[in-house]
């Protein structure tokens, strides 16, 4: 006997597959240990190969890794209310990025962006976020006509807003779309990555800011009793 290895591709429509076929067929070999040892090495090194060929081949059909959508937990945590202390520097800015995907050169939104919505709306609807206004900013990357994509992240801007108040009864007085076009990638190295497509949300709301403590009159405080 001896293994006959082939392999076939299934498309899967998404990507494709690879099916590794593995069968025995009848061989006239001489009863020697050498001989099969040497068999061995040569079915378990053509075996290697092929599986080589399988992982190489269903990472070049796959793509990108797609991120999970936040949940609205998540959503929260970026853009509720925070106090910021001037001295530790940085932005006190409240912002999300949303991987929402729209049809291709439309702003027509897709299953999955209505799930990532659906999150994000149960998230401005929370005791933490429902006094807040935000800004919703749609960015492209930088395939393509600059001026097109301008026109285009507005679109698809104005769409997410037109879903969170249609779904979520979300005011119209708390939400403003605006569109980025590719003016500002979020992978500069990368212009045509996936990472540039996406939706920011912005919390428009004035940030606490924490005036440094005053030690000394802590320390009198305490010695005081108060």
């Amino acid at each position: 006997m001896h293994l006959d290895v082939e392999s076939a591709f299934l498309n899967t429509g998404y990507g494709g597959d690879v099916a590794v076929i593995v069968r025995w067929a009848p061989l006239d070999i001489p009863n020697s240990t050498k001989f099969w040892k040497g068999h061995q090495i040569k079915v378990l090194f053509r075996v290697g190969l092929v599986m080589v060929a399988v992982v190489w081949f269903s990472s070049m059909i796959a793509g990108p890794a797609v991120a999970e959508p936040l949940d609205s937990e998540a959503i929260i945590k970026s853009l509720a209310a925070i106090k910021y202390l001037p001295r530790h520097g940085g932005s006190a800015k409240r912002a999300v990025d949303l991987e929402v995907q729209f049809k291709v050169n439309s702003a027509k939104l897709t299953a999955r962006a209505r799930r990532q919505l659906d999150a994000l709306g149960q998230a401005l609807q929370c005791k933490r976020l429902k006094s807040s206004s935000f800004e919703i900013i749609g960015h492209t990357d930088a395939s393509g006509n600059a001026s097109n994509n301008l026109t285009l992240s507005q679109r698809r801007a104005v769409a997410v807003v037109a879903y969170l108040e249609k779904q979520h009864g979300i005011k119209p007085a708390r939400l403003k779309a605006k569109g980025k076009g590719e003016r500002r990638l979020k992978d500069s190295v990368n212009p045509r990555a996936s990472a540039n497509r996406r939706v920011e949300v912005v919390n428009l709301n004035p940030v606490q800011v924490q005036r440094k403590p005053n030690r000394d009159q802590e320390i009198n405080n305490i010695l005081l009793g108060r």
